[in-house]
């Protein structure tokens, strides 16, 4: 019966981002604003929303041990399977050398998130400090994005929303807004149900089935991008998604309640958060393309990092 929850949550979560996307890409087309800004900010952020959910409803009834596993899963998934499973339809390989400048920020945060809970927990404080430069992040992308020029009628991104009426992008960001808190819910007992019967930890849930349920929408999104050519879009995507939860998803929680280690996330899933975001630097920095041999590879990595939580 948990299991049925919890596919029934999942579904709900990616009906409800889906909408919100849609919506927010509709808006943001509107207004003109470059495809790889949109994969960064708007896309990256709305798939990530049931993340966001998933953590602040974890972290508010007691799980902040799910919350942690489900944003470093996430971001993990999203490197090795987001970017893994596109290139076995198109070589991926970046055009944009706006993304190396948004690369190296994520690596940055992605230390200094590890290095807060390497060092104890994400305080309040410190949560505050994540938001804070998350903000910061929005800002000069977006300012990025006032001096550059692209083609912003990119068929992938407006998947049939590019043409709402004003009734129905309200419409879509009511649903989306108000379905994924109940997704959310849903997932969380379902999961936290589970991990009790099989006498799995919640963390290792939180890493593993949680945080891939959560990650369909950017891996939705990329598929798409995928097959559309939008290389810059999936990149952009997979960066901004991995920014919005280590600084937005972490900070949010650590508001609620202080984020802290446990000794199965301190050791396997630190280091592979980390290997994951490093893995990036000669796609991104240098150009090489991922190939669909490598993108066989990052899934074979993924799978074994899976295993060896079990």
């Amino acid at each position: 019966m948990d299991l049925i929850f919890f596919i029934f949550g999942t579904i709900i979560l990616l009906f409800s981002g889906d909408l919100l996307v849609r919506a927010a890409v509709d808006t943001s087309l509107k207004m003109s604003i470059s495809p790889m800004i949109i994969g960064l900010t708007v896309i990256a952020f709305g798939t990530s929303a049931p993340e966001l959910l998933v953590g602040l409803q974890a972290t508010w009834n007691g799980y902040g041990g799910l919350a942690l596993g489900n944003i470093i899963g996430s971001n993990i998934a999203n490197v090795l399977l987001i970017l893994g499973m596109p290139a076995l339809i198109m070589a991926v390989k970046s055009s944009d050398n706006g993304l190396i400048k948004n690369y190296y920020y994520m690596l940055l945060a992605t230390l200094l998130f590890v290095g807060f809970l390497f060092f104890g927990q994400i305080n309040f404080w410190q949560g505050g400090v994540l938001i804070l430069l998350l903000i910061l992040f929005v800002v000069q992308a977006i300012y990025h994005s006032s001096n550059i020029s692209e083609n912003f009628d990119s068929p992938e991104l407006s998947q049939g929303g590019k043409d709402l009426n004003p009734s129905m992008l309200t419409a879509f960001f009511l649903i989306g807004f108000l379905g994924l808190p109940l997704g959310a819910h849903i997932v969380i007992k379902s999961a936290t149900n589970f991990a009790i019967i099989i006498g799995v930890s919640s963390e290792v849930i939180g890493l593993t089935v949680v945080a891939i349920g959560t990650s369909l929408p950017e891996l939705a999104t990329s598929m798409a991008a995928a097959n559309r050519r939008e290389v810059n879009l999936l990149l952009g995507n997979v960066i901004g998604s991995n920014m919005f939860n280590i600084l937005g998803i972490s900070g949010a929680a650590a508001l609620v309640a202080p984020l802290q280690l446990t000794g199965r996330i301190e050791i396997t899933s630190l280091t592979a958060l980390l290997t994951a975001s490093l893995i990036l630097a000669p796609f991104i920095i240098f150009k090489k393309s991922i190939n669909r041999l490598i993108g066989i590879i990052f899934l074979i990595i993924y799978v074994f990092y899976v295993v060896l939580l079990f």
